[in-house]
């Protein structure tokens, strides 16, 4: 999973995510096709290591950690879904947006 720096960022579509101990996915929303990032912003107060993936894509604690309050911008490549879990012991909300 390659970081993507993203200096201008246009929106196609967000969703948000609850996360918790286990890991969870989620469809990216908008247009992954036409799409080519995904902007995960970590809205928590706990670290959450996130995996890009198809629909079963599994997060682990080994995946790239988005802390709280920071993002993140991952190319979407052929990816259309998003797997997370928290790595700390509270729980956590990501914002998901794809875009261009």
């Amino acid at each position: 999973m390659a970081l993507q720096p993203q200096p201008a960022f246009t929106v196609d579509a967000s969703v948000g995510m609850p996360v918790g101990q286990s890991s969870s996915r989620i469809a990216l929303p908008g247009t992954p096709a036409s799409d080519t990032v995904v902007r995960i912003a970590n809205m928590g107060t706990a670290p959450v290591a996130v995996a890009l993936g198809n629909n079963s894509v599994v997060a682990t604690n080994q995946n790239l950690v988005v802390l709280a309050g920071q993002v993140q911008y991952l190319a979407i490549n052929s990816n259309t879904y998003l797997a997370a879990i928290c790595c700390g012991g509270n729980n956590s909300t990501l914002n998901i947006s794809t875009g261009n």
